[in-house]
């Protein structure tokens, strides 16, 4: 459960760890986005640390991608979704067509270009082979995404057919994705734990979060 749904109820049992965890960081007056961004984060970075190798691989990845060195805006666009009643009820935009992700690519597009300049990159992660195919010509080279394998942890069961070696990698570039989102100036994301978690890791604050669904600050 996010931070928030706890500190508010007081019939969970961690509601006075999350309320005198909040007192302790000065949360105390911080906004709901806000309280679970830096909750979330500050959890992660305390359990777990990412290894030399897999942050090796992320600078790697920057210079392979040509984002050494530069700011740059993250997309994520998620798609596991599709086919579950309840979030095609409240997101019909995102997930009713396939091409409809598209829109989510050209959200980025307008907003990097709005904000940073026609020379401004863009590093697309996402759960689609499809949605990577949508990335055309017309966005002359600026968008940008690794060359492995694309895995989404919901759907292992048809991905029966790869070899440990290939699901390794898939597995892999799940981690690299998240770091470079999480690095990125501003992110443009759907409804995603995944980018939620990106958001954390960086403590990125609201104003730099693009809602894909309407292409406005959240």
């Amino acid at each position: 459960m996010l931070p928030s749904t706890l500190a508010y109820d007081s019939k969970t049992v961690a509601y006075e760890w999350i309320k005198n965890g909040m007192a302790s960081l000065s949360l105390n007056k911080c906004s709901v986005h806000d309280l679970d961004i830096d909750l979330i984060g500050l959890a992660f970075r305390y359990l777990f640390r990412f290894s030399p190798y897999l942050m090796q691989e992320v600078r790697a990845a920057r210079r392979v991608l040509g984002l050494e060195h530069m700011g740059y805006v993250g997309l994520h666009v998620r798609t596991g979704f599709k086919g579950s009643d309840q979030h095609e009820k409240y997101h019909p935009k995102m997930y009713a067509k396939p091409w409809q992700w598209n829109e989510s690519i050209f959200c980025a597009y307008r907003y990097a270009t709005q904000h940073f300049g026609n020379e401004a990159s863009i590093f697309l992660a996402t759960d689609s082979e499809q949605v990577r195919g949508m990335v055309g010509p017309e966005y002359r080279g600026r968008i940008r995404c690794l060359d492995s394998p694309v895995l989404h942890l919901d759907e292992l069961k048809k991905l029966q057919h790869k070899t440990k070696a290939q699901l390794k990698l898939s597995f892999f570039s799940v981690w690299v994705e998240l770091i470079l989102l999480a690095e990125s100036h501003s992110l443009v994301r759907g409804d995603s734990g995944y980018a939620s978690l990106a958001q954390s890791l960086c403590f990125m604050p609201k104003e730099r979060t693009v809602s894909a669904l309407t292409c406005t600050s959240s």
